[in-house]
């Protein structure tokens, strides 16, 4: 079961950015044996993105409306995961996360290139 962790341009290519890669990024939503996270710090600038689209004109109410809406229905029934960073996730780790958000997700085919940190070595 594949795990995906989106970031905020992945996020606004799904709901109201139409460019390369917006099809990949709602293929992971049609494959429902995959989880897919958003980190509790990209909320804000996928929400600060879409209403500065609006701001431009880019956007009428309605749509920026609407996206948002979608945006939020996709983290209330469990479609988008949030998971939240705080300090001590940063300073400390995370468990099974700590490689993940600190060393490096997409590293070359998985491959161990992370070295520890300073409070934390391996």
């Amino acid at each position: 079961m594949p795990t995906y962790l989106l970031d905020a341009s992945a996020l606004c290519k799904r709901y109201f950015v139409n460019e390369i890669g917006a099809g990949l990024v709602n293929g992971f939503f049609q494959d429902v044996a995959s989880t897919r996270y958003v980190l509790n710090l990209a909320i804000l600038e996928v929400l600060n993105a879409i209403y500065r689209v609006h701001r431009e004109g880019h956007l009428t109410e309605a749509e920026r409306d609407a996206f948002v809406a979608a945006f939020y229905d996709d983290i209330t029934n469990g479609r988008l995961l949030v998971y939240s960073v705080r300090d001590d996730h940063i300073i400390w780790g995370v468990g099974r996360w700590k490689r993940f958000l600190m060393e490096g997700a997409f590293s070359k085919r998985g491959q161990d290139h992370g070295k520890g940190n300073r409070r934390n070595p391996r």
